[in-house]
């Protein structure tokens, strides 16, 4: 294994963004067939920020941050 490069270190920390998004949505979707709105909100939100950051690293990533 070589020295790691940006590119390598972005397309992970982008590849765990994704899943954390995915399966705080997963979490949110089952709170809310539990009849636990409020859980799922909260899981919701998470889910919806997961979202947020993964677009922030992607434009810190192609230089776009102001």
């Amino acid at each position: 294994m070589g020295v790691p490069t940006q590119g390598e270190c972005f397309e992970q920390l982008h590849h765990h963004l994704i899943k954390a998004q995915e399966f705080s949505a997963m979490l949110s979707h089952l709170a809310g067939l539990n009849d636990d709105k409020r859980i799922a909100m909260g899981w919701y939100a998470i889910s919806e920020n997961f979202k947020h950051q993964i677009l922030v690293v992607t434009q810190l990533a192609q230089g776009k941050m102001q």
